[in-house]
């Protein structure tokens, strides 16, 4: 009991020390989260390319106007269909437009669905958006934690340790701001393209008059 005693109060008045083991034993935590960002936001990078494919090949020879007026005189669920299938793209319409084609077109209809809309490209953009102050963070912790055991080596004459801690400190903060900046980049790409699909989409209902 005394024993355990005395450790308590020795890290009590050596706070140092559980700041000190507390950064050590974060760095791999950090390593692996940021392996894991880095992964994610390149799939991510993926899947955008992908969606930017499928949405610039559907919009290719849309006419708006065109589809507003064929949904106007639509009296059926099957010629609202048609309709709406021409906005049957991406991860954002594909759900409004099946919705909007099951239930009928009907202003009150077609407020819930946008507002939904709305909600789910929220939804996906926060999947990115929160890999911009992520990943710089990640890079920023795996930069600063190494240091401490580089000074050591440095002021001990240990080469080989000092270089392999730089080493980390550099790649992390290189790999962060990299998850960073394709975040920030995916995220503002498909923010437009959401932004521009659900303008169009909503024009159409209006046109409409739903």
């Amino acid at each position: 009991m005394g024993s355990f005693i005395e450790r308590v109060g020795f890290f009590l008045s050596n706070p140092q020390r559980i700041i000190q083991a507390v950064a050590t034993i974060l760095l791999y935590p950090v390593l692996f989260a940021e392996v894991f960002a880095l992964i994610w936001i390149v799939y991510q990078v993926g899947a955008y390319s992908w969606e930017a494919y499928k949405r610039r090949t559907a919009r290719k020879g849309l006419d708006i106007e065109a589809v507003a007026l064929e949904l106007a005189a639509a009296d059926d669920s099957v010629k609202v269909g048609d309709a709406l299938s021409r906005f049957n793209w991406g991860p954002i319409l594909v759900g409004a437009v099946d919705s909007l084609s099951g239930h009928g077109v009907t202003r009150l209809r077609a407020l819930k669905v946008l507002t939904d809309t709305e909600q789910v490209a929220a939804r996906l953009l926060d999947r990115t958006r929160i890999f911009i102050r992520l990943g710089p963070i990640l890079g920023l912790m795996g930069t600063l934690i190494p240091i401490s055991p580089a000074l050591v080596a440095l002021a001990a004459g240990d080469v080989r340790t000092l270089s392999a801690n730089l080493i980390i400190a550099f790649s992390t903060t290189v790999v962060g701001l990299l998850v960073g900046l394709m975040a920030f980049l995916v995220s503002l790409f498909r923010e437009r393209a959401f932004t521009q699909d659900l303008s169009d989409l909503e024009y159409v209902l209006e046109r409409a008059g739903a």
